[in-house]
């Protein structure tokens, strides 16, 4: 029986996807989770799979490795699309299934102040400073304060006064002793994220996403864009960007997404990670340009050719919803109705009834998403927009 083995999962976008992308290409995925909830909810979203609710240490995976090979499964790739576990299935499928993956690579990718070190010789790095044991140097305010393996915007703050400062590097201190952590400058400019294929050591760019961003005490993706969002000029000059990077970094067989922000001096990378970006990506990329990025980088993963052709292409905008209020939800209602306005692809809500929410301190309170496509990314943003004002969250304040 062939199988793939993902490490983790959340119950929607991208990691979700690539567990169903497995059983249409004809494979039977075995889930090692963390998660209680999970591994409880996973046999209602598919009917043939395995799952090991487990401690994901490396010692307890190698276990279930062991045992799934003395059983006489034949696993063809490990992989992960959560943090912190890319690398390390990465580096567990090369030796149990003899795939050839840039472990090293992503090692390195997960690691921001390693990837700051990497790209020192391109100019695309913010003036920064790391700090360990000695304190952070001088950087000019407005500053970003982060961990060297934050995510999702949590664990990254936006400074504005040495007062923030401080609070926030003891925050981050308090509770990761031993990690590194940066001051990088706030750079201006648009930001995107492009999502990358390395195949044979070509890097393809699949897609470039312009991302709208709430900034407050965190930064929050409120809104994504897929269409005309960069000249031509500037992706030629992505391209070479992107081609200096698979190289300084020795990339040779992976999927990587990399955040960047256009300025008057040209690219500057924001971070690197080595994975497909989640939330609402694989799902835009197939409404824009009908390809299944989860599904091709199964391929890629287990040694075939990835399938980028794009067989269409038309803008996609998602909105995604947040609030103000903090306090237990007790309701949502104009779902219906705004699923049914013109241009709209999908409505999803994530929260759940009688959940705590309140304002976004990192990408994971995002309560939902509306997802409209137009002939270009104005329009597509119009139709989404206007339909996620027909819905509304009742909370009771607390």
């Amino acid at each position: 029986m062939k199988s793939i083995v993902f490490i983790e999962t959340v119950r929607f976008g991208t990691a979700k996807d690539a567990l169903e992308a497995s059983v249409e290409l004809g494979y039977t995925p075995i889930l090692l989770t963390a998660k209680q909830s999970i591994a409880q909810e996973v046999n209602k979203w598919f009917t043939h799979i395995f799952v090991y609710c487990m401690e994901l240490s490396e010692d307890a995976i190698r276990e279930v490795l062991d045992e799934l090979l003395g059983e006489g499964r034949e696993l063809l790739a490990v992989i992960s699309f959560i943090d912190p576990y890319v690398s390390l299935a990465a580096r567990l499928s090369n030796e149990y299934c003899q795939t050839t993956l840039s472990a090293d690579s992503m090692c390195c990718m997960e690691n921001k102040r390693q990837t700051r070190y990497a790209l020192e010789s391109l100019g695309v790095n913010p003036v920064y400073s790391t700090y360990i044991d000695e304190p952070l140097i001088s950087v000019t305010l407005p500053a970003i304060l982060k961990s060297s393996y934050s995510k999702g915007s949590r664990d990254v703050y936006l400074i504005q006064s040495e007062e923030e400062l401080s609070t926030a590097r003891y925050k981050l201190t308090s509770r990761q002793k031993d990690v590194a952590i940066l001051l990088e400058e706030y750079i201006e400019g648009h930001q995107f994220i492009v999502e990358v294929i390395v195949h044979e050591g070509l890097p393809q760019i699949v897609a470039v996403i312009a991302q709208d961003i709430t900034n407050l005490e965190k930064f929050i993706v409120t809104g994504y864009a897929i269409g005309n969002v960069l000249p031509e000029e500037e992706w030629n000059r992505l391209q070479k960007l992107l081609e200096q990077i698979v190289d300084l970094l020795r990339v040779d067989c992976a999927s990587f997404h990399v955040e960047l922000r256009l300025t008057s001096s040209g690219w500057k990378v924001i971070e690197l990670n080595p994975r497909m970006a989640g939330y609402t990506m694989n799902q835009m990329i197939f409404e824009s340009y009908n390809i299944n990025l989860a599904k091709e980088i199964i391929r890629l993963y287990i040694g075939e050719a990835p399938r980028l052709e794009k067989t269409k292409e038309c803008a996609v905008y998602s909105y995604c919803m947040t609030t103000e209020l903090c306090g237990f939800l007790e309701g949502v209602s104009g779902i219906m109705e705004a699923a049914a306005q013109p241009g709209v692809l999908a409505v999803q809500i994530h929260a759940k009834v009688g959940e705590l929410i309140g304002p976004a301190m990192s990408m994971g309170q995002r309560y939902g998403y509306v997802m409209a496509s137009g002939d270009n990314v104005e329009q597509a943003r119009k139709s989404a927009m206007e339909a996620a004002r027909l819905i509304t969250f009742y909370i009771e304040e607390v």
